[in-house]
């Protein structure tokens, strides 16, 4: 009986000492996104409980801190934002209430909770979210193609007949000099088509496929392809993406490649209206 008392009395101790323990955080759905262009990112995480025999454990409270870099967030420089201890069971979609973010730049963020004990747990491990460009005055480099494909997509859908000509994908090279001392390079990036994006010969990134295809523009063919869709899309937009290139680049000459193809957006597949030839943008 004395055994089975402490034993009792221990199991009492481990399951009043449970905190919880904030883990999977994500910015906009996505954990560490390297590009989100809102200017109040929505963040959110799960709550685990320290011990395996707690049951019912919720959250009563949680501060969020963000700081300019990883090393003043471990340091509690929390020179962004710090919202303070909440009284609040919300751990999902929370909007970001700091000062104004800029453009191209990481944020590094952490969060802290509390249970209904009014325990606060450790701090979760760091996570961060890239900023894109949020003014369309940022995006200084222009559209690029190549002569022999024009303007008019591969596939030209008239009211009895269909055009297939035939291009190469085209390939582009650029040669630019980086002054010495590079404390950070990213670049942005996005193709009308999918790309690939090659610095000093290293592919950038791991991605496949991208960007995201969108209903990008009104399409005049659309009415002879049998879709049964109203032409008159809303929310035209591209889809791009941010790479850090810091490690990629050289001091002096650096040369940039890239690959564009046709996907979706030059697409001659029978199911598929294209909307024009395929361009490149990076800046």
């Amino acid at each position: 009986m004395r055994i089975l008392y402490l034993f009792c009395a221990l199991f009492a101790v481990s399951v009043g000492y449970a905190k919880l323990k904030p883990v999977s955080l994500t910015c906009e759905y996505m954990e560490n996104p390297a590009v989100v262009d809102v200017p109040s990112p929505r963040l959110s995480w799960i709550n685990e409980v320290t011990s395996k025999q707690i049951r019912g454990e919720v959250q009563k409270a949680y501060r969020i801190v963000v700081a300019s870099s990883k090393d003043k967030l471990l340091n509690g420089e929390f020179d962004v934002w710090d919202s303070g201890k909440r009284s609040s069971s919300d751990s999902y979609l929370i909007p970001y209430e700091g000062q104004q973010l800029q453009s191209a730049k990481d944020y590094w963020w952490r969060v802290m909770t509390w249970n209904r004990q009014e325990e606060a747990s450790a701090w979760s491990e760091p996570a961060y979210w890239g900023m894109g460009l949020l003014s369309a005055d940022e995006w200084k480099a222009k559209w690029i193609g190549v002569p022999w494909q024009g303007e008019a997509p591969k596939k030209t859908l008239k009211p009895n007949s269909t055009v297939y000509p035939s291009y190469p994908s085209p390939l582009f090279r650029k040669l630019f000099n980086v002054k010495e001392d590079i404390v950070s390079a990213k670049v942005f990036v996005t193709g009308l088509g999918y790309f690939e994006l090659y610095i000093n010969g290293e592919r950038v990134g791991d991605d496949y496929l991208v960007p995201n295809f969108t209903n990008y523009t009104v399409r005049d063919d659309l009415k002879y392809a049998n879709i049964a869709i109203d032409n008159r899309f809303r929310n035209y937009r591209v889809m791009y993406l941010a790479y850090d290139i810091t490690d990629l680049l050289q001091e002096k000459e650096n040369v940039a490649g890239a690959i564009v193809g046709n996907g979706f957006y030059d697409c001659v597949s029978h199911w598929v209206c294209p909307f024009g030839s395929p361009r490149f943008f990076v800046r």
